[in-house]
């Protein structure tokens, strides 16, 4: 039987502030895993797998999303996370792999400003309405649904 390979995860390059769990899965041909780990400082975060070839997603930031299989969702009536993810393929080859993962930002901060006074006073709410409603953090690619919530307008 061969032997494992432990992947220790290396949140060094986060502050420690920055997140409060941080989700890893870790896909090879057989057997997909999920893990959450958690803010805590000093200890070690390590995922076991068998040696060879394997796909690593990382992503923090969910607050209202819905996470499944490396598929990040927004749930209807919900603004979009602020998510931070990546997606590497690593070989492991020998008993242990350091991973360092670098989460790139996956989300735009918009900003609404009503010009018009009349209609500025008037307006209490903005609903919002898109066709892209979550991402495949496998590829980083955009899942197609229904976007669809309201925007409280601010006075200020």
């Amino acid at each position: 039987m061969e032997c494992p390979c432990w992947i220790e995860f290396d949140f060094s390059n986060y502050p420690m502030s920055s997140f409060e769990e941080i989700r890893a899965s870790v896909w090879d041909i057989n057997n997909p895993q999920h893990t959450i780990f958690h803010n805590q400082e000093g200890v070690a975060h390590i995922i076991e797998v068998s040696q060879g070839s394997h796909e690593i997603t990382v992503i923090r930031g969910l607050q209202n999303s819905e996470y499944d299989d490396g598929v990040v969702s927004i749930p209807t009536g919900f603004q979009a996370d602020s998510i931070y993810a990546c997606t590497q393929r690593i070989e492991c080859i020998g008993e242990t792999l350091r991973y360092m993962p670098m989460a790139y930002r996956q989300f735009a901060t918009i900003t609404l400003t009503i010009k018009d006074e009349n209609l500025a006073e008037n307006v209490k709410d903005l609903r919002i309405i898109g066709d892209t409603n979550g991402i495949n953090c496998r590829n980083m690619a955009p899942i197609k649904g229904v976007l669809e919530f309201l925007l409280p307008v601010s006075t200020e």
